[in-house]
């Protein structure tokens, strides 16, 4: 009787097993499939990855080569209308010795695309009014605003937004074009000519936005002297520039090939100074940490502007004083 009871046992305990292997075997088979899906779709997604880079990169190509097609256009039109000009000056004229010469441009492609390098490296316009918005608290002068190397136009934007007049220079033909066709009041040229033909007195505020990096010690010299002399009593000069006590913003800054030197704020504090501007300040922009707490190191900002005020009522106080 307890033969048969292990016997039985046996074969229950034998069956038991087989049929565990059996759920065992089926078990692994079904996580196998599971994990070959896994690894299918992981592969796949890896592919629309891909794809979706390759299509991000010729999107951006397309974009690129759309927006150079478009300021080739603007170009056209301009020495189209420029000669269409030239022509109705010259059917006005009884007695021609020598026809005007027509503005030469040369072949599209040839010459450095300064345009299509500031858009690749300096940010949206979104992103550079956001930067730059923090200035217009130092309007507070009525008049004309004006912008040396306005380039896109972002902070003329925001002088116009602002209410204000607002009136721009560059000698970027391609910036100035892509600015008229937002409706802003451009003109091509040097920044110290410009000021050169306005009344004295006649501008509020001054704004140079990354221009100052650009220029040779001579010229920024007479700048800052004809700023002076155009802007009207608490006017302001704002000049914003890299930062050279930031090292890494001492990087980026060698990344433009058109770039003459970096300047320190203590250089342009005593510039500005010296031709008059006796209120002067410092403002850090361009965080390249993020923090929850303000930050006090100057290194640690990518850019400055030099915040300089045509104050006379110092002058008065001194007169006073003597």
């Amino acid at each position: 009787m307890l033969g048969m009871i292990k016997r039985y046992l046996r074969r229950l305990i034998d069956e038991k097993i087989v049929c565990t292997d059996r759920l065992r075997a089926q078990y692994i088979a079904e996580l196998n499939a599971v994990a070959n899906s896994i690894n299918l779709f992981e592969d796949r997604q890896s592919q629309f990855e891909d794809r979706q880079s390759q299509f991000e990169d010729r999107q951006s190509q397309f974009e690129d080569r759309q927006s150079r097609l478009e300021r080739y256009i603007r170009r056209m039109d301009n020495a189209v209308e420029a000669l269409g000009n030239s022509a109705e000056g010259l059917g006005q004229q009884h007695t021609i010795k020598q026809a005007p010469s027509a503005p030469t441009y040369r072949p599209f492609g040839v010459e450095f695309d300064y345009v299509g390098f500031e858009n690749y490296f300096r940010g949206s316009e979104d992103l550079i009014k956001q930067r730059q918005s923090t200035y217009i608290k130092y309007l507070n002068v009525q008049g004309p605003v004006l912008d040396i190397g306005c380039g896109r136009g972002e902070f003329l934007e925001l002088v116009k937004a602002a209410g204000r007049q607002s009136l721009g220079v560059d000698q970027n033909l391609d910036m100035v074009l892509y600015c008229k066709e937002k409706g802003l009041e451009v003109i091509q040229g040097d920044g110290s000519d410009y000021l050169t033909e306005l009344e004295d007195g006649y501008l509020s505020g001054i704004f140079m936005g990354q221009v100052v990096e650009h220029l040779t010690l001579e010229y920024l010299n007479r700048l800052f002297a004809l700023c002076y002399q155009k802007l009207k009593d608490n006017g302001v000069l704002i000049a914003e520039t890299i930062n050279p006590h930031c090292d890494q913003a001492i990087r980026w800054f060698y990344l433009d090939p058109t770039h003459n030197k970096p300047l320190f704020p203590e250089f342009l504090t005593y510039l500005a100074q010296s031709k008059g501007f006796n209120k002067t300040e410092i403002e850090y922009s361009t965080p390249t940490v993020e923090s929850d707490e303000p930050l006090t190191d100057r290194s640690l900002f990518g850019d400055y502007a030099l915040i300089a005020f045509k104050d006379h009522s110092t002058d008065v106080k001194d007169e006073e004083a003597q």
